[in-house]
């Protein structure tokens, strides 16, 4: 071996630790002020079953904390463990789980730098830039402020770790592909273990993951056989390893397809309404991509109107031609430029399951961190040619990372200080629910109740919402300060707001209260039947969840307000055969061992224990409900025992 080869090979490593020095550091730079932000909106949904752990991760108590995982239907196991990284009870400190979701995100940028610079150095063409080309296009990635509110936003590593194993899935294809083109090395098994054992990684972590089997056919197609100009695989090989699992992962999505669309019921909009709509979200994410701003809406998304037409408005119209477009221009670049080609079919692919037909919220930040990851890669290219022209074009892409890494530091500096960022969302998006009552949520907890309802208040202004008016009466309850006047026009309310799912929790606290006499309120029974009788008459009644969520407080007014047992238990019994829920099962035991109403409690366990049987016959009891269920049979038989 030459002393000139080795002296390049030297100097190309050295090269590559450089880059990921430069990386690591401008990103920790760029980040740096917003690690000593809170926990935020769904984290604490998420991260609260930690306390199972009380201090002591044993593998008993970390089988307990992933059954209480309810993020998805295969629970995300690999994020929803990693939390125990940073903390093993609960309440907890966030700037651990932030610096863990920093040294992730920069983990996938060094990834993703090593595979575009694998991709470049076999493309004879783009071979001697591609350690600039690899450099800014994952630099432009890394540091981009649009994607702050992923690593930021605690439980999105969700949405991050999907992307370590899809990159590492890559980088290993690539040097396999690499290895049968240049020895003629035919190592299918090796393929097929790589890609299905990464995709199984990935949706291990996030459902979405199960995209990277598209991801594969793309990078194979666009940039393997394209760009690089390998050989085709043969048609068998490419059948076992995308076209089968494919074909058997769209039939499996098909036959739970229902299921997901019958959870528009909970929703303001239909499927029609949220497919167009997602035309204006996706020329949303792209305008954002490529106009990076500071300050957008983070978590407080809900704000998005829905499009209900073409024409409504009109930019879903201009939307939908720029998708269309975008897509046409795909295809006729897919031979010439065919990163532009992939980098758009990719963004597009990656949005196939959160941004079309489920029922899910309209819009959200986190969904661009996957699908945004290669649309730099065609600027980074065409910068790196029009830099080989003069010096003062090598400047461009410095000077661009140098607005990204200030432009990013800033919205650091707002994620840093959680109040703020509270504040100045809902200033700035009064379209935001969530941002007024999660601000409103804030004051409560430091004791400014005052300050809360006024926020609420002028949120009201312009959401006629029933969870604004009940949070706002839920805090003059604590204040003992509701009025007869107060609950008058709640009442009203209900005639003429429809009531959705997601006032359900503020509800079940409101009635609750009413029913415990903690409000100061005078005949509080009465007030409790009014407001039940005020859900049952809205105009949700007629939508399937409505008939559980009535049905259950009117089994709840019957334990405690009624003490009529039997109503009650043949109420609760009706909610599970609406929702299937065991919650709700377990729940009215309770009540009915708290009421000392120890027969009607058995029969609604013997009923609990029947349904467990059957339901669980092939399923994992994750939660341990048979032992809830034994626990419970005992504590009642003990009960009766001493009453004989």
């Amino acid at each position: 071996m030459s002393s000139s080869f080795k002296m390049n090979n030297f100097h190309r490593k050295l090269s590559i630790i450089l880059a990921f020095l430069l990386l690591i550091g401008v990103t920790t730079i760029a980040y740096f002020p917003a690690l000593s932000g809170g926990f935020i909106f769904d984290d604490f949904h998420s991260l609260k079953k930690l306390v199972v752990l009380r201090g002591e991760p044993n593998f008993q108590n970390i089988i307990t904390y992933l059954g209480l995982s309810d993020t998805g239907p295969l629970k995300r196991p690999i994020p929803v463990l990693s939390f125990i990284w940073d903390a093993s009870n609960w309440p907890a400190d966030p700037k651990s789980f932030k610096v863990t979701n920093l040294v992730l995100h920069v983990l996938n940028g060094l990834l993703l730098f090593l595979l575009i610079f694998k991709i470049c150095k076999l493309q004879p063409k783009d071979n001697k830039a591609a350690l600039f080309i690899a450099f800014f296009a994952t630099a432009f990635w890394l540091v981009h402020p649009f994607l702050l509110s992923t690593p930021m936003y605690v439980v999105q590593r969700m949405a991050m770790f999907p992307l370590t194993f899809m990159l590492m899935g890559f980088i290993l294809y690539i040097r396999i592909r690499s290895n049968q083109q240049n020895h003629h090395n035919k190592s299918n098994l090796w393929l097929v273990l790589v890609v299905w054992s990464m995709t199984f990684l990935a949706m291990l972590s996030k459902e979405n993951g199960v995209l990277f089997l598209a991801f594969i056919a793309l990078f194979e197609v666009l940039i393997v056989q394209k760009y690089l100009g390998f050989q085709k695989l043969s048609g068998l090989v490419a059948n076992f390893i995308y076209k089968i699992p494919m074909i058997v992962v769209g039939i499996m999505l098909l036959l739970v397809l229902p299921h997901f669309l019958e959870r528009y019921d909970v929703r303001e909009f239909t499927l029609l309404d949220r497919v167009l709509t997602e035309l204006r979200v996706l020329a949303t994410y792209l305008k954002h991509l490529v106009i990076p701003s500071y300050f957008t809406e983070g978590v407080f998304t809900d704000g998005f109107s829905f499009s209900r037409g073409l024409f409504e408005p009109i930019s879903t119209l201009f939307s939908g031609i720029l998708v269309l477009g975008l897509l046409v221009l795909a295809w006729f670049a897919r031979n010439k430029y065919t990163w532009v080609s992939f980098a758009i079919f990719f963004f597009f692919v990656a949005h196939l399951i959160e941004s079309t037909v489920i029922p899910l919220e309209l819009y959200y930040e986190h969904r661009n961190y996957v699908a945004s990851i290669f649309l730099f890669v065609p600027f980074a290219i065409f910068l790196s040619r029009i830099s080989q022209k003069s010096l003062i074009y090598g400047m461009i892409p410095i000077a661009i990372l140098v607005y990204l890494t200030f432009t990013t530091f800033l919205r650091a500096n707002m994620w840093g200080d959680n109040l703020l960022l509270h504040e100045q969302t809902m200033e700035k998006f009064p379209n935001s629910k969530r941002a007024a009552t999660l601000t409103a949520d804030l004051y409560d907890r430091m004791g400014y109740q005052t300050n809360a309802f006024e926020i609420l208040l002028r949120a009201s202004d312009h959401h006629n919402d029933l969870d604004l008016k009940m949070n706002m009466l839920l805090i003059k309850c604590s204040n003992q300060s509701i009025t007869d006047e107060d609950m008058s026009q709640l009442y009203l309310d209900f005639e003429q707001v429809p009531f959705t799912g997601f006032d359900l929790a503020t509800y079940t606290a409101l009635f609750k209260k009413l029913l415990d006499d903690e409000c100061g309120l005078e005949q509080k029974k009465n007030y409790a039947f009014l407001l039940l009788q005020a859900l049952e008459q809205n105009e949700f009644k007629d939508k399937e969840f409505a008939q559980a969520s009535i049905k259950y407080y009117q089994a709840f007014y019957a334990v405690v307000e009624e003490l009529d047992y039997d109503k009650a238990v043949t109420l609760f019994k009706q909610v599970y055969a609406i929702n299937g829920s065991y919650d709700y099962l377990l729940s009215a035991i309770d009540e009915l061992l708290e009421k000392e109403a120890y027969e009607s409690a058995l029969n609604v366990l013997n009923f609990t224990e029947a349904n467990y049987q059957h339901d669980f016959k092939w399923k994992i009891d994750w939660n341990d409900l048979d032992e809830k269920l034994i626990e419970m049979r005992s504590i009642i038989l003990t009960e009766m025992q001493k009453k004989l």
